[in-house]
């Protein structure tokens, strides 16, 4: 029970807690999470048009899994990172899909790695959870995809 008070990890609740400088309700943003999720699933449920967006939901979940965890750590973004990698494969391959994929890999994969600037990753990455925001921008795609197919995964059911 403590733990949501204190605990916001890497997550959207630690980012916004991080760019806002003030605290935030978990259960409240779970809550937000939680209705975004049986919408969606209801119009996909209602829609009947399972084959084509079956990957694309189950990315879908693995990110939302992930993001709306009040306290997820860096090794759980192998679930979030599973469920981007699924998306960018099935996905057209826009110049936005593109951009996410690569800002996702920069941020999220490549910024705990050696490779990444010490400096970066310890004075913004770290402090301010970046590592959600490629994931979070990717969920917001993706949810944006799922609600309105015709504008997006029509080209991509094709494939």
């Amino acid at each position: 029970k403590e733990d949501y008070s204190i605990n916001v990890g890497i997550s959207l609740m630690g980012l916004i807690k991080s760019l806002l400088y003030s605290e935030i309700s978990v259960r409240g943003t779970q809550l937000i999470g939680i209705g975004f999720f049986l919408i969606t699933f209801s119009v996909i449920y209602y829609r009947k048009n399972y084959e084509h967006i079956k990957f694309i939901f189950l990315s879908y979940v693995l990110i939302w899994v992930i993001i709306f965890n009040h306290s997820a750590e860096s090794p759980t973004y192998i679930i979030a990172s599973t469920g981007v990698f699924i998306w960018y494969l099935k996905s057209n391959k826009s110049r936005l899909n593109v951009s996410l994929f690569l800002f996702f890999f920069i941020i999220t994969v490549m910024s705990p790695n050696d490779l990444f600037p010490e400096y970066i990753r310890e004075n913004y990455v770290n402090p301010y959870s970046l590592k959600a925001l490629p994931c979070v921008l990717i969920w917001i795609k993706i949810q944006f995809d799922l609600l309105f197919p015709k504008t997006s995964l029509k080209s991509s059911a094709r494939k």
